[in-house]
């Protein structure tokens, strides 16, 4: 009776093992598509960015208020800059977590 009850507890741990390691495995997949989907966000990001600042570079030639304007907008746009990859550091993180 103990060496059915033993192998019952073998057969049980062995299935729960296979359903743990197919979820690590799905889970590692999950990750990996979430690490692209960040890395595409960042670059869009810096692309979009980079598009503004230079929209507010040119505007920033232009005489009268829309100089000084585009000035406070560049400073606006360092920021958004930055907060891109923190943002997508904080969600490595989590995902990770």
């Amino acid at each position: 009776m103990k060496s059915q009850t033993f192998a019952n507890l073998v057969a049980t741990l062995d299935a729960e093992t296979a359903k743990f390691d197919k979820k690590v495995g799905q889970s590692e997949r999950h990750l990996k598509k979430f690490g692209n989907q960040a890395q595409n966000a960042e670059k869009k990001n810096r692309d979009l960015s980079g598009s503004f600042t230079d929209a507010a570079g040119k505007a920033a030639t232009l005489p009268g208020p829309l100089g000084e304007i585009s000035g406070k907008a560049g400073d606006m746009l360092e920021t958004v800059t930055g907060l891109g990859v923190a943002w997508t550091a904080t969600g490595g993180t989590v995902a990770l977590a």
